[in-house]
Order: C-alpha cells, then sequence, then structure tokens
C-alpha cells in the first residue's frame, strides 16, 4: 500500500524520532518471534517492503499521509505524538542554534553570501572553493546551513541566491559573544596571512597608537562606526559594475597598557 503527498526528509527534525521509534518497534517483534521479518512488518503496517525499508535505513523521505498511516497501524495515541513532535522541535531548535552559531562564527559563510553578488558567480562547490582558499567539505557544510537558516535558497535555475533573511535565531548573549569572538580571530588570522602574502598594491595594513582619556573612549568607538558605515555606502556606489574580489575591513580599538585612573585609585585605597 503506497500513499504520496508532499515528502518530508527521512532526517528532518521530528521524522528521525519517528523512523528511530519504527525501527525499535521493529526491533521488538523481532525478539517476540525470530520467524519475524522486514516483509512480516511491511505487512502489518500495509506498507510496501521495499518502501518501509528505504525508509529505516534513512534513505526516503516520508509523507505526511504515510506518517499519518503509520501512526494508526501502530496504534500510537495522541499522547505519544505529541511526545515525538516536541522531542523533533527540540531537535529542530538544537540544528537552529548550532548553524546560527557556526554561520557567525565562521568567516566564509558572510564570503559566500558576497560571491552570489558576483556576476560570474557559479553555484559550484569546487568553483567557490577555489575562490575562498577552502575545501568543498566547508562548502557544502555552509550552504546546508544557511539553507536550513533561510539565508539562501535556490532559484528556478539551480543557482543559489542570497534571501538574507526571513529567519531569524535568538541566542544568549555568552553564545553570541563566543560566536563573535571566534569570526573576529579567524579574520586576525586572515589578516596576518595577506601581511605575509600579499603586496602593498593590494593590501592595507597601518595602525595608530595613540593616549586619550578614559572619557573619550565612546567617541571614538561612535567614529570608528560611522567610518565603517560611510565606507560601506561607498563601496555600494560601484553597483552596476562588476565584482571580482572579496575584501575584508577590519578595524580593532583597544587598550595596551593598564587605565592609569584605576592604578591612581588602588593607590589611593593602599595609602588610606
Amino acid at each position: 500500500m503506497e500513499i504520496e503527498d508532499q515528502k518530508v526528509p527521512a532526517s528532518a527534525p521530528g521524522n528521525v524520532e519517528f523512523v528511530e521509534l519504527l525501527r525499535g518497534e521493529f526491533k521488538k517483534r523481532l525478539r517476540n518471534n525470530t520467524q519475524y521479518s522486514l516483509r512480516s512488518f511491511a505487512r502489518d503496517l500495509k506498507l510496501n517492503d521495499s518502501s518501509l525499508s528505504q525508509i529505516l535505513r534513512g534513505r526516503r523521505a516520508i509523507s505526511r499521509k504515510t506518517k499519518q498511516h503509520l501512526i494508526e497501524a501502530l496504534g500510537l495515541s495522541p499522547d505519544d505524538v505529541y511526545k515525538l513532535d516536541r522531542a523533533g522541535d527540540r531537535a529542530k531548535l538544537m540544528q537552529l542554534n548550532n548553524d546560527a552559531f557556526h554561520i557567525l562564527s565562521d568567516w566564509y559563510h558572510d564570503a559566500i553570501l558576497e560571491l552570489m553578488s558576483f556576476e560570474n558567480f557559479r553555484s559550484d562547490n569546487k568553483w567557490i572553493a577555489q575562490k575562498l582558499g577552502i575545501t568543498t567539505t566547508i562548502v557544502s557544510y555552509a550552504l546546508e546551513r544557511m539553507n536550513r537558516a533561510g539565508l539562501i535558497e535556490k532559484n528556478k535555475d539551480g543557482k543559489w541566491v542570497n534571501k538574507l533573511g526571513d529567519s531569524t535565531n535568538i541566542l544568549d548573549s555568552e553564545f553570541t559573544n563566543t560566536a563573535v569572538k571566534n569570526y573576529q580571530e579567524q579574520l586576525t588570522d586572515l589578516s596576518k596571512a595577506s601581511l605575509r602574502r600579499d603586496s602593498k598594491s593590494v593590501r592595507d595594513h597601518t595602525s595608530l597608537l595613540f593616549a586619550c582619556s578614559d572619557a573619550m573612549v565612546p567617541a571614538i568607538k561612535n567614529e570608528i562606526t560611522q567610518f565603517r558605515r560611510k565606507l560601506a555606502r561607498y563601496a555600494q556606489l560601484g553597483v552596476g559594475q562588476p565584482r571580482e574580489l572579496l575584501y575584508v575591513l577590519q578595524l580593532a580599538l583597544f587598550p595596551v597598557s593598564e587605565n592609569l585612573k584605576l592604578e591612581i585609585k588602588e593607590n589611593s585605597d593602599e595609602t588610606n
């Protein structure tokens, strides 16, 4: 008995738990009857044995009608179904959080999105990997994550396009901070590699060491933010011209000395 309608991958959150339930039920029946077989299981479930075999191995999508049919054939209660759905929701949330962490952490996700603005962009893992100097495996995982997160999709021509986001992941601050730190560390490593590899004609590594008051730091940070936004707008003026290169602008403002104000206060406290 074959029931077809819109299919959901067997690996999708919720279906994973359902397939595990099917496997567990089959094993239980095997233990109770050594003569029991996959064909017997398919007969009892009123399902094609070949289709059931592929479902159990995670190689076949499960249609919603097929899933409902199996729920009834197994005699699952509404409470059993609810527990399965809750387990699927937790698995989906964990997957989204994991995807979001990697998208925030790993620089090549942003880079792939930017590559999609190239006129000659190719939805080919090998081409993307060559452009960014990463492996095709990394490209494959990155595309899967961004697709699940709703950042990209394939158009009617089968080409990846940048959707930039109908999906929002809410993460706790510690989680997000860790991801952003990883991202910045990766960009720092890329900057070091460029410093060693590239000529001055294609890069600009400059720095400024200066003294200032603690009260000025917020204003300085604001100036950096305004400069970054101005540069982004300036880069957008090039829309209409062919895009051929990806660049990173990494700005860092950080202290290299202890705060003299705190040192004075500590000395004052010790004296008192």
